[in-house]
């Protein structure tokens, strides 16, 4: 990552701070899980796939938890069989998480959002090919250390899909 793409990350990223309730999905703590919800039935839908609720409750999992790295796998909404791969590491700073993708071996993305019940939410942003993208993403915790999430992007309703492993 150059120092560029950092720069206009925390410029984005103070510029989210300030529009933070008015984003994409109008998303808040109060209506996280009927967002995904309503995320999810649209991802299959549109593929044509079951996705099952969780086995147990894990949504009293502890903020602390939440934080860390993960490897993740995920697609694209318009194509399932062509998978990215990489890691996603979660930190705290105050007001509320942070995200940094590392998605193979040159994309870098940026995110920033909040855990509430079980629900972690991050809005995101990235540049390709000299391209601003902006998007949000909601995931929830399936068992202790896996997520199942939906994002979309500005301008596309269709839900892409990642999943996420705790390795730290």
């Amino acid at each position: 990552m150059d120092n560029s793409d950092f720069q206009k990350w925390m410029q984005w990223s103070d510029e989210f701070a300030e529009t933070f309730h008015t984003s994409l999905l109008s998303i808040s703590p109060d209506n996280l899980k009927s967002k995904f919800d309503h995320l999810k039935t649209s991802y299959s839908q549109e593929h044509k796939v079951r996705i099952p609720d969780p086995r147990n409750n894990v949504a009293a999992r502890e903020f602390r938890d939440v934080l860390g790295i993960y490897k993740m796998v995920g697609h694209n909404p318009d194509n399932r069989k062509a998978l990215y791969r990489g890691n996603l590491t979660l930190y705290w700073e105050s007001p509320s998480v942070r995200a940094i993708w590392e998605i193979g071996p040159q994309q870098y993305q940026f995110g920033r959002g909040f855990f509430s019940n079980g629900f972690l939410y991050l809005a995101f942003y990235y540049t390709d090919d000299e391209k601003e993208f902006d998007g949000q993403i909601i995931y929830q915790f399936t068992s202790d250390k896996r997520l199942v999430g939906f994002w979309v992007e500005e301008g596309s309703f269709v839900p892409g899909y990642e999943e996420l492993l705790k390795i730290v």
